[in-house]
């Protein structure tokens, strides 16, 4: 029994290595930088709501040079929906927006209610089937979004880190 435990433990670990190795190594989603620098110049807020172990993505978000850019950055172990409705919380009555590449970050919007946007550039998200007007819009990647088009909005879903990583800002990776 205390060996089946020692080996759990070390088998997660060893997990946990190869996930931060690959954030670490995962390219962001083109037009994403520039995109967010332009929200946040608008003095729109932007968070990062992700699957991933929350206390990862604040260290590679920070190896990165891309933290700051984020006025939160929300992972695992909470659920995308839990940390919505932190950000909501901390943000009050505004208009959301979310941009995400997989159905967790789909149906977290649905569930407040908030535009989405979906970035299919880099999805997982197989034969996803939802009915007409359920995104908002539906885009590749972030390299010809302008933020006039959003200028009434104020928060985003990015998970921009790598392909397996949305966010309310959702940050996917690009190969």
């Amino acid at each position: 029994h205390e060996n089946y435990e020692e080996k759990l433990e070390l088998a997660l670990d060893r997990f946990a290595t190869v996930v931060r190795k690959e954030l670490l190594e995962a390219n962001l989603i083109p037009g994403v930088v520039k995109f967010i620098n332009s929200l946040n110049e608008s003095n729109l807020s932007c968070f990062v709501n992700s699957g991933s172990d929350e206390k990862e993505l604040i260290q590679i978000f920070s190896v990165k040079g891309i933290s700051d850019l984020f006025k939160g950055i929300f992972g695992s172990p909470a659920t995308k929906v839990e940390n919505t409705k932190k950000i909501l919380d901390l943000m009050g009555n505004k208009k959301y927006l979310f941009f995400g590449d997989s159905k967790s970050d789909y149906l977290s919007a649905k569930e407040f209610d908030i535009d989405f946007i979906f970035v299919d550039g880099f999805s997982e998200w197989e034969n996803y089937k939802v009915n007409k007007g359920d995104f908002l819009t539906q885009i590749h990647d972030f390299s010809l979004l302008r933020v006039w088009y959003f200028s009434s909005l104020k928060m985003i879903d990015s998970a921009l880190l790598d392909k397996n990583n949305l966010c309310i800002v959702d940050i996917g990776a690009a190969g």
